[in-house]
């Protein structure tokens, strides 16, 4: 990939990595933020030669820290004591890691080896990606998205990966949302093939139960 594709790519997975840290996620030091972005250039660049440098990247992630909090939840059911795990890391790996995910995000998304091997659904197959949460649909990027009205419903349709949104990733719930018509969607198709064999069988019954109750009569 040529140097200044890396660049764009750097510089909006700074922007979406600055949302993310700080409002999303709502956990991350304000200071290292600022110190990043006093010398933004530079230090867009020196995220640029890891990505070239695969070695210095690996030497690099050796060496980074992240930090893991718990903050004290509302109590449970049962009113015992609940605690949410928070990780900090700092910004400029956030930043490398945004620009990762928009690099390979789409082949991912894309994928139909992935789409059709390794099923959202069997637990089991999806160890293959542990990293893909059940929910997220395998397709948690924020794209480009419309609403089309379609026999009297809205359908939400995705396009191409929106760089120039802040958000690097949908909401829970638009993911969720798409897995639960995914999941609509699938069923109806499987009810619908059964259906003509349900229709065989029922009327194979019917003669069955016919040719019984003459049976009976002649009794």
């Amino acid at each position: 990939m040529e140097k200044r594709t890396y660049i764009d790519y750097l510089y909006f997975g700074y922007k979406k990595a600055k949302h993310f840290v700080t409002i999303e996620t709502s956990f991350t030091d304000p200071v290292d933020i600022l110190l990043f972005e006093k010398d933004l250039k530079s230090n867009i660049d020196d995220l640029y030669e890891l990505l070239e440098n695969p070695e210095k990247l690996l030497q690099e992630i050796k060496l980074m820290k992240g930090y893991l909090y718990f903050f004290p939840k509302s109590n449970g059911a049962n009113d015992e004591v609940r605690m949410r795990p928070k990780v900090s890391f700092p910004f400029k790996y956030q930043v490398l890691w945004a620009t990762i995910v928009l690099i390979i995000g789409e082949w991912f998304d894309t994928n139909e080896r992935i789409k059709n091997t390794y099923s959202i659904c069997d637990e089991n197959i999806r160890d293959k990606f542990n990293w893909m949460v059940p929910w997220s649909f395998n397709g948690r990027i924020k794209r480009l998205s419309n609403t089309q009205a379609l026999e009297g419903n809205n359908s939400w349709t995705s396009s191409y990966i929106h760089y120039n949104d802040k958000r690097l990733y949908e909401s829970h719930q638009m993911a969720l949302r798409k897995f639960n018509s995914y999941k609509t969607n699938e069923i109806d198709k499987m009810l619908n093939f059964c259906l003509p064999v349900y229709q065989t069988n029922q009327t194979l019954f019917r003669i069955v139960l016919d040719l019984y109750d003459a049976q009976v009569n002649k009794i």
